[in-house]
Order: structure tokens, then C-alpha cells, then sequence
């Protein structure tokens, strides 16, 4: 076994001695230290490497000295027996990289593992305590060192086994190639009985005035109170409610990427008084809890007429429309009229994904899905703003992972939010029960659908944005296995259409349904030109306004892409 020191020793490295690990190098150009100075030395993935860091970065998690990992030569062409400098050694052969990262109180530390595209967070093994580092004003400050060890092993199909060791999660079998480690640290001084609370705490509950197809121009409003809106007649509100781990920009600002996203946004915006989204928090709070902040937002503004609204819901957004619809409105003094809602992909049944012992694959998966995403919509090209697009997407993400860290030491590892999509849970049990006052069945309700299935051929594979060896584990069965049905990668598909169907269902007037394709997965269902097509059609929204109806304007409102408390 070799090893090396990085970080000014701080990070070690221990490796067996068919391999080589290294710093990893900068990115070329002369670009400023910071995340995306360490993602541009290997392969067409460098910009969606950065963007991601870059987007950590913003939820606290620093990245320290990166390193890389290699086999000590190359391949043997087929036929061939593999020679190296190491003694005619196989490189190929199955072992394991362990790394110790030296921690001052108060801070942990988790690995984001990249190869040829493909992510996995790798999570400690273990920590080692007790290491005095000396005094400060307070005296003595000790230290932990976390520990991860690594899988490496030859290429072979990618399977859930039951002996897979829990810290590594389903993608953590790492196959021989080039591998780059970042190394994220963060603060761990949680508060007793609310991590999920405190982590989340960042998040800004908020509206979002989506005035235009220009991303850069959506801002922040507390209330509707702050939107223009007409006097005289009931007001037309088109309101965009986003899914777990997102904000409206991750949700919907791929809309801004395609010709026939800006044309639907256009349109909306020519057609409605007023075009909102709904930032919210997904994990420390459930959607009956998202639909009560929502409606106390809507009714700070004291309209004369009640308005109507009309809703796009994104996967767990379904959920928080149908409490606003089936819990909130039918008991409010707030007397607002809802029209049509559409369900995108929503989680109307749960999700499987959503109960914990699934938590390791839902974070690896939905980790590449949006990378998949960001290199869908032009990243290189420079046609949306990806940055923030990406950044919006996996908004929760941080969150997320640094819970699991923490979960060793949580005696019930329970987050509200996923805890209400848990299929047959008392979440999903309720709302799929008949409310008093909850809209009748024949409400112009209408559902998107996909059975996600890829394919993997000799010189191919589909769809090319997401990586190969991704698609070879899930056309293996990696997602299918867990599930037992169809699905998009996140929901199954039975569940996107399941609306109160134990007392009788007949709640969706009209669906796309994409049915088993190679395209459509959970994060990209807004960048289909079909999509946008349907909601166009659905909503009845024209490109031609009428004079009454033009971009609003808004007060005291801020742009949409800074996410912070207090910012």
C-alpha cells in the first residue's frame, strides 16, 4: 500500500500499489481558486463538475484539495496481458483506497466521487476522536478524523446487492479508469431534535415572479400584496409550484433553455395577470404545511373579486397543490376560485425513493439526473443560464447529504418531507381520502407520465447526456428492482395519475403520456417540447395579449437567483 498527504497534511490518502493518486491539477486558463478551479483537468464533464461544486459551495460545503486516482497503466488491448513499470501487475485488480480528513470541532466531511460523469457521494465509515490541537482563546479544541474507504474493482454489471456496504450506496463500486475525489467539509453543529430545520434554514420561503423568459429578470416577493394586479375583475394567476430539493429556478428555469419553453413562458405571461412560482421547503416541512405558508403569501393581497388560479405542479409539488386545494382553500375566509391544475411527473401515490432505507440511491440518482440535465440544456453553448438552473436544481441536495452524515448518530432517521411521499404513509393515506369541501371528480385536472427506460447498445447509448455507465446500471435493473414498477427514475408512473383513487378517482380530465421511451426521465420533463405544447393547450394560454395583460411590474422585490435568508 502507498500513500500520500494533501492539504497540508490534513487529508491522507492510503491506496493499493496498482494504482496512482495525485492532487489533481487545475483547470487550464488561469481561472481563480474556488470549486471550479478544480474541475477542468479530465474529460467533457469539466463544466457540469463546476457548476455543481460551485453550487455546494453556496450551501456550505468547502471543497479541500481534490485528488485523483488511476490504474498504474492503461488497459491491455483485448488478447493482450497488461504490463506496467510495477512488475507485469494487473491494474485491474479489486481493492480499496482509504482516506483519512483531519476535522476541527464542530465539522465533518463527505467525498463526491466523479468518473467519466458518473457521481457518487461517498459517506464516513467511521470517526476517530479525542486529538488535541492546542489551545485558542477558549481553550483546548479537539479534532475527529473521518474516514471513507473506496471501492475499486474491475468493470462489471452494476446490481443493488444486499453486501454492499452501506457508506459506499448503490453507486459506490467504482470500476477501473480515472477517478477524481472531492473532498466536501461542512459544519456539523446541529441542533438537537431539528437537524433537517437547521439545515434547510438557508432556504427562503418566497414568490418568485416569473415576468418573462428571461431567467435573470424572475425576483422575489414576499407576498401577493407586492404583484400588480387588476382592480375591477377577478384576476388570472398562473402559479408554478416546484418539486423536493428545488426551487422554482431548478424546477421551471429549464423552460428558458428551448425555443418552445421561452414561447410557453411568453405566452403565460401575456395571458395572466400575473405568473408566480412558490419557493418553499421541501425536507423540513410537509406539503400541507407548504400549502398553509402558500395561501397566508396569496391572501396578504385583499382583492375585491376572487381570483382564479391555475397551477403547474412538479412532482412533489402535486402534493402541495392538492393541500392548498383539499385542505386549505375549502376551510380559508379566502375566497380564491381553483381553476386547472397539471401534474408533472408528481408524487399523487408517493414515491418509493422517499422511504429511508432507498435514501442512498435517491441522492446518488438524482445527483446525475440534474448533472444529465445541465449538460442537456446547452451548457457549454452558453444558451440558458445553466449555473443557475443547476444550482436551483440541487438546492436541497446539500442538505440532504449532510443529514445522511449526521443520521448514524439519530436514533429515527425521519424527514417530513420525504415522509409525506412514503407510498400507503398517513400523508398519502389522507389526501387520497375524500375532504369536505375538496374539488369534485370532473375538475379539469391533467396529468404528464413517463416510463423512463434506457438502452445501451455497442456504440451508443440513450440518452447520451447522462453517463454510460449509469445507463448500463439502470438498463441492469438498478432503479426497476427497487421499485417493482414503472417509473421515472423517481416516481412510479401509476403514481403521477393516482388521485383519490380508494373513493373513486375520475379527477384527471385529459394526460401526456409518454409511456416507455428512452427520453423522458423525473428532471427533464420541462425541456420536451411537448410538454411546453401541452400546457400551451391545457391552460389555453395564446401569444398574442390582450392590452390589459402585460409583463407586471412588482414591488420590493429581489432577483430570484439569490437563495438566502435575509438576502
Amino acid at each position: 500500500m502507498a500513500s500520500l498527504e494533501l492539504a497540508a497534511g490534513s487529508l491522507r490518502v492510503t491506496y493499493p500499489d496498482n494504482y496512482r493518486v495525485g492532487p489533481q491539477r487545475r483547470a487550464p486558463g488561469g481561472r481563480a481558486a474556488g470549486p471550479s478551479a478544480w474541475a477542468g483537468s479530465v474529460g467533457p464533464t469539466n463544466e457540469v463538475s463546476a457548476v455543481l461544486l460551485e453550487a455546494f459551495a453556496a450551501q456550505g460545503m468547502d471543497v479541500v484539495e481534490p485528488f485523483e486516482l488511476e490504474p498504474a497503466t492503461p488497459h491491455a488491448p483485448t488478447g493482450q496481458r497488461g504490463q506496467s513499470e510495477l512488475g507485469g501487475r494487473q491494474p485491474n485488480r479489486a481493492g480499496k483506497v482509504r482516506v483519512s480528513m483531519d476535522l476541527p470541532q464542530g465539522r465533518d466531511a463527505v467525498i463526491l466521487l466523479e468518473q467519466d460523469g458518473l457521481f457518487s457521494w461517498q459517506l464516513p465509515t467511521g470517526h476517530d476522536t479525542g486529538h488535541d490541537t492546542g489551545h485558542d482563546d477558549t481553550g483546548h479544541e479537539d479534532t475527529a478524523t473521518a474516514r471513507f474507504e473506496i471501492d475499486v474493482r474491475p468493470a462489471m454489471p452494476a446490481r443493488p446487492s444486499a453486501r454492499t456496504r452501506p457508506a459506499l450506496g448503490p453507486f459506490g463500486d467504482v470500476v477501473v479508469g480515472r477517478l477524481k475525489a472531492y473532498v466536501l467539509t461542512f459544519s456539523s453543529r446541529f441542533v438537537p431534535g431539528a437537524i433537517m430545520a437547521f439545515l434547510e434554514r438557508d432556504t427562503r420561503p418566497c414568490l418568485v415572479l416569473m415576468t418573462s423568459p428571461d431567467l435573470r429578470s424572475w425576483a422575489h416577493a414576499d407576498t401577493l400584496s407586492q404583484v400588480n394586479l387588476p382592480v375591477g375583475r377577478p384576476a388570472r394567476i398562473l402559479l408554478f409550484i416546484h418539486g423536493t430539493f428545488q426551487t422554482t429556478v431548478g424546477s421551471y428555469g429549464v423552460l428558458t433553455s428551448t425555443a418552445p419553453g421561452r414561447k410557453m413562458l411568453k405566452a403565460a405571461a401575456d395571458s395572466y395577470d400575473a405568473v408566480i412560482g412558490f419557493d418553499h421547503k421541501t425536507l423540513s416541512r410537509d406539503p400541507l404545511e407548504n400549502a398553509i405558508d402558500l395561501q397566508s403569501r396569496l391572501d396578504a393581497r385583499h382583492l375585491d373579486l376572487p381570483p382564479t388560479i391555475d397551477i403547474v405542479s412538479y412532482s412533489r409539488g402535486g402534493l402541495v397543490a392538492r393541500s392548498l386545494a383539499e385542505y386549505v382553500l375549502p376551510s380559508s375566509t379566502w375566497h380564491a376560485g381553483i381553476g386547472k391544475i397539471v401534474f408533472v411527473g408528481a408524487t399523487n401515490a408517493g414515491t418509493q425513493l422517499a422511504e429511508p432505507e432507498n435514501w442512498r440511491t435517491l441522492v446518488d440518482l438524482y445527483t446525475n439526473l440534474a448533472a444529465g440535465t445541465a449538460r442537456s440544456i446547452g451548457f457549454a453553448t452558453g444558451s440558458a443560464p445553466a449555473a443557475e438552473i443547476v444550482g436551483g436544481l440541487v438546492r436541497g441536495i446539500g442538505a440532504f447529504v449532510r443529514y445522511l452524515v449526521s443520521a448514524a448518530t439519530v436514533t429515527e432517521m425521519r424527514i417530513p418531507g420525504l415522509a409525506a411521499m412514503e407510498p400507503g404513509g398517513p400523508f398519502i393515506t389522507a389526501i387520497n381520502a375524500t375532504q369536505p369541501g375538496q374539488p369534485a371528480p370532473g375538475t379539469p385536472w391533467y396529468v404528464v407520465s413517463s416510463d423512463f427506460e434506457p438502452a445501451l447498445f455497442d456504440d451508443r447509448h440513450e440518452p447520451p447526456e447522462l453517463p454510460r455507465e449509469l445507463v448500463a446500471r439502470l438498463a441492469d435493473g438498478l432503479v426497476d428492482t427497487l421499485m417493482g414498477t414503472r417509473n421515472d427514475l423517481v416516481v412510479d408512473t401509476a403514481s403521477m395519475s393516482s388521485v383519490d383513487l380508494p373513493s373513486g378517482g375520475g379527477f384527471i380530465k385529459d394526460s401526456l403520456a409518454f409511456g416507455t421511451n428512452g427520453t423522458v426521465y423525473h428532471l427533464n420533463y420541462f425541456i420536451q417540447p411537448q410538454v411546453c405544447r401541452a400546457l400551451v393547450d391545457w391552460l389555453k394560454i395564446r401569444e398574442t395579449a390582450a392590452p390589459s395583460m402585460r409583463p407586471h411590474q412588482h414591488a420590493r422585490a429581489r432577483p430570484a437567483r439569490d437563495q438566502r435568508e435575509g438576502s
